[in-house]
């Protein structure tokens, strides 16, 4: 898969795949409009877990 470099920061890189998704990626020095075939793919686990936790809040609020 080919993967376009869209957005730099310190740690990552936000990149568009082949499907059109933007997919997190490890920084190894990419540059802005950079084509790459192979990529660290990082999990993108803060939305999910900031769901996780307020689903909690509200079982502990509901239970209460």
């Amino acid at each position: 898969m080919t993967y376009l470099i869209m957005k730099l920061h310190m740690a990552y890189a936000v990149a568009l795949d082949n499907r059109g998704r933007f997919v997190k990626v490890a920084n190894i020095g990419y540059k802005v409009g950079q084509k790459v075939t192979d990529v660290i793919l990082l999990d993108d686990r803060s939305a999910s877990s900031r769901s996780s936790v307020l689903k909690r809040i509200t079982l502990f609020a509901a239970i209460a």
